[in-house]
């Protein structure tokens, strides 16, 4: 699968610029005609990226449990903005006394209607109903 570095030279987030580089990257070495998805991970901190428009169809929050059960009400902005959340490593949840109830009540108030995934890549928990939905995402935008 190819993948493209972006360097954005010391700045705190992506720019649309740096993508359409990227996606001209993409053009050249495999033709666009032969993608589907580009899956676009920005840089940084929670709070920027929000603020800066890439282009892109859908916004998914990937949170990692280790980060802690309290980032929606520190960053609230990323997972309002979010057209789906993710929450990996599940499986060790307990490990770092992440409060699944906490978290859930604060999206519950921020972003209600986003599809919510917890997945464990290591274990693969969750991990069909995310890609099932990813795939309904994919055909929708091909219609």
């Amino acid at each position: 699968m190819p993948a493209i570095q972006i360097n954005t030279g010391g700045l705190c987030h992506l720019e649309g610029n740096m993508i359409m580089e990227a996606v001209d990257a993409f053009d050249q070495a495999v033709g666009l005609e032969n993608i589907d998805v580009i899956f676009i991970e920005n840089v940084g901190n929670l709070v920027c990226p929000v603020d800066f428009d890439l282009g892109e169809n859908l916004s998914i929050m990937i949170l990692s449990v280790p980060e802690g059960d309290d980032k929606p009400i520190k960053y609230p902005g990323i997972f309002q903005h979010a057209g789906a959340q993710l929450l990996n490593k599940v499986d060790v949840a307990p490990a770092f006394d992440f409060d699944m109830d906490r978290y859930t009540k604060t999206l519950d108030d921020l972003n209600p209607q986003a599809p919510r995934f917890a997945v464990s890549a290591r274990k693969g928990e969750g991990m069909d109903a995310w890609c099932d939905w990813l795939i309904g995402q994919i055909e929708q935008a091909r219609a």
